[in-house]
């Protein structure tokens, strides 16, 4: 499947996603509290789930972004961001036929976003999100057991990713807030041991490996909204 079609498949999925968490929130007044343009940072630990063969490959050190996002109408907003995560191979591979083995996964993600901001109280709102773009990916520090077994085989790949995420906000003033985050990273394609030269320390075939490459983060972020300068009389 391509990526946009990929993309396209994601795009269907965010009324989805907005209409059925937005329905068993808190009941709020849903006036427009926000600005109309905001900047949106997170920054997380992420914890790998999804394919077991990932899962026994690598554990996430961190997982942050931005966003620049655009209210729309009401309180649908649209964005576009960067985000980068970080892995790195678990303890499986720290002492493996008498060698350490450190190899990282580092994750570099364009994004599109589309969030819906729901009042949770006069000081604090919820942001739900669905977020989903191109991702790049590539490993660093591979050790191969022999090098000429991966002479075609490259060490990156290129995918699309989805992210559905639910934050509540707290403001501090009426256009900056602290933020706390629970998110899920789908990334669209299955885990490949020989990209990151894993395989040739060990066997994967009886490890299952048919669902995709993913992760939970949770952790914390801030909102900034930009306010319009007020005329002098």
């Amino acid at each position: 499947m391509s990526i946009f079609k990929v993309q396209m498949r994601a795009l269907k999925l965010t009324l989805i996603f907005l209409m059925a968490f937005g329905a068993i929130l808190p009941a709020q007044e849903d006036k427009e509290l926000l600005p109309r343009v905001a900047v949106r940072a997170f920054i997380g630990v992420p914890k790998v789930v999804g394919s077991q063969a990932y899962r026994v490959s690598f554990n996430g050190l961190y997982d942050g972004g931005l966003k620049i996002t655009l209210r729309l109408f009401n309180n649908f907003c649209l964005g576009v961001g960067y985000q980068n995560a970080l892995f790195n191979t678990t303890t499986e591979f720290r002492d493996v036929y008498g060698r350490n083995i450190n190899t990282r996964q580092q994750m570099h993600n364009g994004v599109l976003a589309f969030h819906y901001d729901k009042p949770a109280g006069p000081k604090s709102f919820w942001s739900l999100s669905l977020s989903t773009g191109a991702s790049y990916n590539f490993y660093t520090g591979t050790v191969a057991v022999k090098d000429s077994m991966y002479n075609n085989i490259p060490t990156s790949f290129t995918t699309a990713f989805v992210r559905p995420e639910a934050s509540i906000n707290f403001l501090v003033e009426d256009n900056f807030a602290f933020s706390i985050f629970l998110a899920y990273n789908m990334t669209l394609q299955q885990f490949n041991p020989e990209l990151p030269r894993l395989d040739g320390w060990k066997n994967y075939e009886k490890i299952r490996n048919k669902a995709n490459m993913g992760y939970i983060s949770f952790g914390f972020g801030f909102y900034y909204g930009f306010k319009k300068k007020k005329s002098n009389a």
